[in-house]
C-alpha cells in the first residue's frame, strides 16, 4: 500500500474545491435556465428523481464493499481489494435490470406517476425516462467502477480533473441548447448523460495507465462470490435499511409533492431542495477523504486514532457549520431572488427550513462515519427504524396547517432526532459537548451580531434584487466572504487551535523541503 500522505489530501482538496466551482456555476447558469418555464422545470426535476434508484440500488454492499476493499488495500491484499469490487459491481448490474424495465415502461406512459400532463409535456416526460432506463445505468455504473479504483487510495483527484473538464462544458452547453426561447430538456439531457458516459470511460483509461489498476481481473471477478457476501452482508444489510431510511426521509420529497400536490409545486419546492443537495456535496466533499482513512485505521485496529480522527473534525466543523446555517437563512430572501426570480418568492421559506436542518450534521455525520467504521450496527438500524417513522408522522400532524412547507419542516425534526441518536452512539469514544464548549464563546458572539446587522448590511449593499446572474454572483460571492471571514475569526480565537494549525502548516513545509 502507497503511504497516505498530506499531499494526498491537498490534492484532493484542491481539485475538489474546483469542482465546488463548477457545481457553482452550474447553481448560477444552468438552473436559472431550467427554471424560465415552471410547468417543464418542474417535469424535470420529478424524472429525475427517479434516477435516484441507481445511487442506492446496490442493497448497501456498495458501501460495504468500499469499507472492506478499502482495509484490503490498507493491509496490500489487492487482489482481495479488487475481488471484492468486481462482487459489488455484479451485485448493481443485478439490480439496475429491473429500474430499466420501469423506466422504459414509464416512457411509454408518463401518467403512471404524473396526472394531468399535456400531450406535449408527456412526450418530454416519456423522452426523460427512455434516457434515465437505458443510458443512465451505464453512466452510474462506469462512475461506481472509477469510484472504487480511486476513493480507496485517496486519489480522487485523478478523475476529478476529468470530471470538472465535462462539467464546464455541460454548463456552457446551455446557451447552445436553451436560447431564442427554445426548450429542448430531451436533447440537453441526452447530451449531458452522453458526456457523462465519455468523461467516466476516459477516467478509467487513465486510471489504467497512472495506478496500473488490473481491470482485467476486475471484469473477471464481476460475479457473485459467496465469501464475500458473507463478509459484508451484515454491514451491507444494516447499511440498506438506513439508506432506505434515508431515501425515506431525504429524497422523496420531490416525488411526494408531485403526486400530493402539483409540478408547480415541485418546482417552487425544488429550488431549496436543489440547494440543499448543492450544501451535502460540499460536505460530501470535505468529509470524504476522512472517511476512507477512517477505514484504513479500522483495518489496522487503529481505534485510537478513529476516536482521534473524528473528535478534531467535530471540533473544527462546528463553527462552519453554524456560520454557514446562519450567513444563508440570514442571506435567503436575496439569494432565492437573484437566482431564479420573484416568481419563486414562495421557495424562500422552504430555503431557509432546509438549510437551517442541516446544521445538525456537526454532529450526524462524523457519528454515521464511525457507526460503519467500527461497525455498531445498533445504532445503525435505530436510525434507520426511527428517522423514517418520524418524517412520516410528522408530515401527517403538520400537513394540514403548513401545506407543501409540512415536507420541509419535517425534514428538520428528523435532523434534530438523527443527531440525538449519534451523540448517544459517539459518547463512548468523544464528548460532544466538552468540543463545543471550546468554541462555544467566539460562536455565541457570532450568532448575536450576525443576527442582529446582517440583515440590514445586505439590504445596504444590495438594494431591490432581481434575477440576474451577475448579481447573484456578486451576491454569493459577498456571503462567501462573510463566512470565511467569521470561520477563521472563530477557529484563530483559541490559542491551542492557532499552535496546532501553526504547527501543521510547519511539518508538511519543512517535510517538502
Amino acid at each position: 500500500m502507497e503511504l497516505i500522505t498530506v499531499n494526498n489530501y491537498l490534492k484532493i482538496y484542491l481539485w475538489r474545491v474546483l469542482s465546488v466551482v463548477s457545481g457553482f456555476l452550474s447553481l448560477v447558469i444552468v438552473i436559472p435556465h431550467l427554471s424560465t418555464q415552471q410547468e417543464l422545470f418542474g417535469i424535470y426535476t420529478f424524472c429525475i428523481t427517479f434516477s435516484l434508484y441507481l445511487s442506492y440500488a446496490d442493497i448497501g454492499f456498495l458501501s460495504s464493499g468500499q469499507k472492506f476493499a478499502g482495509e484490503e488495500y490498507a493491509k496490500g491484499n489487492q487482489v482481495d481489494e479488487v475481488e471484492i469490487t468486481g462482487f459489488s459491481l455484479f451485485l448493481l448490474l443485478l439490480l439496475f435490470l429491473p429500474f430499466s424495465i420501469f423506466m422504459v415502461y414509464l416512457s411509454g406512459d408518463p401518467g403512471v406517476v404524473l396526472k394531468g400532463l399535456s400531450q406535449e409535456n408527456s412526450d418530454i416526460a416519456g423522452g426523460l425516462f427512455l434516457i434515465i432506463g437505458l443510458l443512465l445505468p451505464i453512466q452510474v455504473f462506469l462512475q461506481r467502477v472509477v469510484e472504487f479504483a480511486l476513493l480507496i487510495r485517496l486519489k480522487d483527484y485523478i478523475s476529478l480533473k476529468i470530471d470538472i473538464t465535462f462539467n464546464l462544458i455541460k454548463i456552457f452547453s446551455v446557451y447552445f441548447f436553451f436560447k431564442d426561447g427554445n426548450y429542448p430538456l430531451i436533447e440537453y439531457y441526452l447530451f449531458i448523460t452522453l458526456l457523462s458516459i465519455f468523461g467516466s470511460l476516459l477516467a478509467i483509461i487513465v486510471i489504467k495507465r497512472v495506478i496500473k489498476y488490473d481491470f482485467y481481473l476486475l471484469l473477471k471477478s464481476i460475479r457473485f462470490k459467496d465469501k464475500y457476501y458473507q463478509k459484508g452482508k451484515h454491514l451491507a444489510f444494516s447499511s440498506f435499511a438506513l439508506t432506505l431510511s434515508f431515501i425515506v426521509y431525504y429524497e422523496l420529497d420531490l416525488l411526494i409533492i408531485g403526486r400530493w400536490f402539483g409540478i408547480q409545486e415541485v418546482a417552487i419546492y425544488a429550488i431549496g431542495f436543489t440547494f440543499l443537495n448543492f450544501m451535502r456535496n460540499l460536505w460530501n466533499i470535505l468529509y470524504s477523504p476522512f472517511s476512507q482513512q477512517l477505514n484504513h485505521f479500522s483495518g489496522k485496529g487503529l481505534i485510537d486514532k478513529i476516536a482521534s480522527m473524528l473528535a478534531k473534525i467535530t471540533e473544527y466543523t462546528i463553527p462552519l457549520y453554524v456560520v454557514l446555517v446562519l450567513v444563508l437563512v440570514l442571506g435567503a430572501e436575496q439569494l432565492v431572488v437573484f437566482w431564479v426570480g420573484d416568481k419563486y418568492t414562495e421557495s424562500i421559506i422552504i430555503f431557509q427550513i432546509l438549510i437551517l436542518s442541516t446544521i445538525f450534521g456537526a454532529i450526524s455525520r462524523p457519528a454515521s462515519y464511525y457507526f460503519i467504521t467500527c461497525l455498531k450496527y445498533k445504532y445503525i438500524y435505530a436510525q434507520a427504524i426511527i428517522l423514517p417513522i418520524v418524517f412520516v408522522f410528522s408530515i401527517f400532524l403538520l400537513i394540514d396547517n403548513l401545506g407543501m412547507t409540512s415536507i420541509a419542516v419535517a425534514k428538520f425534526i428528523v435532523a434534530a432526532v438523527s443527531s440525538l441518536i449519534a451523540i448517544k452512539g459517539i459518547l463512548s469514544i468523544f464528548s460532544p459537548a466538552k468540543i463545543l464548549k471550546k468554541t462555544l464563546v467566539p460562536i455565541i458572539i457570532f450568532v448575536v451580531l450576525t443576527y442582529i446587522y446582517f440583515p440590514n448590511v445586505i439590504e445596504v449593499v444590495f438594494i431591490e434584487p432581481q434575477k440576474d446572474v451577475v448579481s447573484l454572483v456578486r451576491f454569493l460571492l459577498f456571503l462567501f466572504a462573510v463566512i470565511i471571514l467569521s470561520y477563521t475569526l472563530i477557529i484563530v480565537s483559541s490559542k491551542a487551535r492557532r499552535h496546532e494549525i501553526r504547527s501543521a502548516l510547519v511539518g508538511y513545509f519543512n517535510k517538502e523541503k
